[in-house]
């Protein structure tokens, strides 16, 4: 029922998320090797296409000042948002707001905030690493970058923010 009952625009609002604006969310603890950055430097191109959206990273670790500071390079400051460490439960409420889930690590990103993520119907952008491809098929049920097409992420974030239809059909399928 809560799913159900769920505002995602008063939270959108409560965070200073339009409603034109696409909402992008990665949950990891905020060290180097989660390769929070990639977020980051494909959200940053999404924004130099003209896009509206806001970046959100749930987390919080010794690599948030350096993450901060990318994103102020970068000029994306007032698009991204860092909200530290929340409570377990308080993570949902951000997946549920979420039009895209992000996890980008090197290691398997099969971990608890994808399946969390595909548990609630989220379109996904992950990286083809580990046993990832025996959950996430590219473009059935997510969208599967590999190391070397992930240059190609400010494109395929682009794309998604276009294209609700998608997005929500890869969320169903997850």
């Amino acid at each position: 029922a809560h799913i159900a009952a769920f505002d995602s625009i008063s939270f959108h609002s409560a965070l200073g998320i339009r409603t034109d604006e696409t909402m992008f969310l990665t949950v990891s603890r905020l060290e180097n090797w989660k390769h929070v950055e990639r977020a980051l430097n494909g959200f940053a191109e999404f924004c130099r296409s003209g896009k509206e959206g806001k970046l959100v990273i749930v987390g919080d670790g010794a690599s948030r000042a350096e993450l901060e500071d990318l994103a102020a390079s970068n000029g994306i400051s007032d698009h991204v948002i860092f909200t530290g460490s929340v409570e377990h439960d308080a993570v949902y409420d951000y997946m549920m707001a979420a039009d895209v889930f992000l996890s980008l690590y090197d290691l398997s990103n099969v971990g608890n905030p994808l399946l969390e993520a595909m548990a609630l119907g989220k379109c996904i952008i992950t990286l083809d690493v580990g046993d990832t491809r025996s959950l996430i098929h590219d473009r059935e049920n997510g969208i599967l970058l590999t190391t070397d097409t992930l240059p190609a992420l400010g494109a395929v974030m682009r794309e998604l923010s276009e294209n609700p239809a998608l997005r929500r059909q890869l969320g169903s399928a997850a």
